[in-house]
């Protein structure tokens, strides 16, 4: 089995209650996060196995 590495880490942005982001899925946020750490690691999208996302 691979040993598990943290490549890199990015957070979704702080909004006011009923502000713009209140327009927004959470499945949404999440998936902007995840594509931004992916770029920001430099690597190929299709070596990443697994992505873990949390609060």
């Amino acid at each position: 089995m691979a040993e598990p590495v943290i490549v890199e880490a990015a957070r979704t942005p702080i909004g006011k209650r009923n502000g713009w982001l209140s327009g927004l899925h959470p499945t949404e946020l999440l998936s902007a996060a995840q594509i931004e750490v992916v770029k920001r690691a430099g690597i190929d999208p299709v070596d990443v196995e697994q992505i873990v996302g949390g609060c």
